[in-house]
C-alpha cells in the first residue's frame, strides 16, 4: 500500500496521451471530467503520502514532475489545437526551461541537486490547474462553471497565470544563482585553506 501515492502519480502523468486524443477528438465533457479526477488524484496522493508517512525520495521527484507533464502537455495540446493563448504557452515552456536548464547546469558543476518546490511554484500550480479547469468547463459547457469561466478566464486569469509563471520563473533564477555563488565560495574557501 505504501506506493500507492506513487503509483497515483504515475497514473496521473500517463493521462495526458487519453487527454490528448480526446481534445482532438472534441469530446469535451470527458476532457474536462478526466482532468478534474486528475487533480483530485494529486490532492489525494500528497495526503496519503503525509498521513501514513509513505513520503519517498522517488515521490518527492515525479510528484512535481506528473503536475509539469499532465499540465504543461495539456496546455501544450490546447494550443496546437488553438483553444488557449499561444503567449501563455510560451510563458510555461520557458519557465520549465528555465527550471530544468538551472537544475541539469547546476547537478552538472556541483553534484546532487536537492530542492523543494517553492510556494509560489505551488500556487502558480494551483493557478494553472484552476485556468485549464475554466478552459474545459467552457469547451464542455459544464453549467456554473461555464459562467464562471466568462467572467474569470480571459483576460484576468490569464493575466494572473502569466504573472506567476514569470515571478516563479524569476524566483528560480535568484535560488539557482544563489545555490552556484554558494558553491563558488565553499569551493574558493576550501581551495584557499588547502
Amino acid at each position: 500500500m505504501r506506493h500507492l501515492p506513487n503509483a497515483m502519480t504515475l497514473m496521473r502523468m500517463v493521462l495526458i496521451l487519453p487527454l490528448g486524443y480526446l481534445v482532438f477528438t472534441e469530446h469535451w465533457t470527458w476532457v474536462f471530467w478526466l482532468f478534474v479526477a486528475a487533480g483530485i488524484s494529486d490532492l489525494l496522493d500528497g495526503a496519503l503520502a503525509r498521513h501514513f508517512h509513505w513520503e519517498t525520495e522517488f515521490g518527492s521527484f515525479i510528484d512535481p514532475m506528473a503536475d509539469k507533464v499532465l499540465c504543461g502537455g495539456l496546455i501544450l495540446i490546447l494550443a496546437l489545437a488553438s483553444l488557449i493563448p499561444l503567449w501563455i504557452t510560451v510563458l510555461v515552456v520557458l519557465r520549465e526551461v528555465v527550471i530544468v536548464g538551472g537544475a541539469f547546469t547546476y547537478q552538472y558543476l556541483f553534484g546532487k541537486v536537492s530542492m523543494n518546490p517553492l510556494l509560489i511554484s505551488k500556487v502558480n500550480t494551483g493557478v494553472m490547474i484552476a485556468v485549464l479547469i475554466l478552459v474545459l468547463a467552457q469547451l464542455a459547457e459544464i453549467p456554473l462553471i461555464q459562467e464562471l469561466a466568462e467572467i474569470l478566464l480571459d483576460p484576468w486569469g490569464y493575466f494572473l497565470l502569466a504573472g506567476l509563471l514569470v515571478c516563479s520563473g524569476i524566483a528560480y533564477v535568484f535560488i539557482w544563482s544563489k545555490k552556484t555563488r554558494d558553491n563558488v565560495v565553499t569551493q574558493k574557501t576550501t581551495e584557499s585553506e588547502g
